[in-house]
Order: structure tokens, then sequence, then C-alpha cells
């Protein structure tokens, strides 16, 4: 069973999005999977560094596509990605040092935080485009 699972409330309509939220979850799903099968370090490292990288792109992505539509909260935008990235990491790097015990902290975060940024940062934009004429 997976550890998050998408579903049509996660829909923001933009089809690039959701395929970018859609492959997040699964590498999230991925992430849940080693650590449950405990696996060595090594390679839990290279799933979470392939999720941190993954973000880094989508957030990107979406960033310039708010900049370009004059999204009026890009900025808080921004902070709530340059918060995840730099909390995840800090998290990792943790992990990285012998602090396995945050395996599970930081699979309990990144979900949470997931999913509360698409279906509430992430749809504002959404009903902004929708109103936009």
């Amino acid at each position: 069973m997976a550890f998050i699972e998408w579903n049509q409330n996660f829909a923001v309509n933009v089809d690039q999005f959701d395929d970018h939220h859609r492959h997040l979850i699964d590498l999230l799903n991925k992430t849940h999977d080693q650590i449950t099968r405990r696996l060595e370090k090594e390679k839990l490292g290279l799933v979470l560094v392939e999720l941190i990288e993954y973000a880094k792109y989508h957030f990107r992505a979406e960033e310039v596509w708010m900049k370009n539509l004059d999204y009026p909260k890009l900025k808080q935008h921004c902070a709530e990605h340059h918060y995840f990235i730099n909390r995840v990491q800090e998290m990792c790097e943790d992990y990285n040092s012998g602090n396995t015990a945050l395996a599970q902290e930081l699979l309990s975060f990144m979900k949470n935080w997931l999913s509360s940024h698409i279906l509430g940062t992430d749809r504002e934009y959404s009903r902004f485009i929708e109103a936009k004429p």
C-alpha cells in the first residue's frame, strides 16, 4: 500500500504541475518503501537525492510560470519552496551523519508538507488562473 495516494483533490488543473505532483508523490512513496525495507543508508541517500532534485526542478518550473503570469503571491510561494528544500536537506544531512531515527520524521515532514502545500498554496494559484479572464 502506498504511503500517500494521488487523488483528484491534489489536482491544480495545470497539466504540467499535476504531472509533477504525481511524480513527487511517487518519489515519496519510493522513499517510504526504501525506509520500511531498511535498505542501506547509501541506497536511501540516492532516493532522497532524486526526490530533492526533482522537487527543485518542479519548484523552478512553478516559479517561472507564476512569474510570467504576475502571480501576486509569488514571493510567499517561493519562500515555502525554499523552506521545504532547506529542511529536507538538513534532515538528510543529519540522517547521513548517523541519526537514522530521523527517517520516520523525514517521511512525515515530507508527506505533511507536500500534501498541505499542494492542497493549500498550490490551489491558490489554481484559483488565480481560473479567475483570470
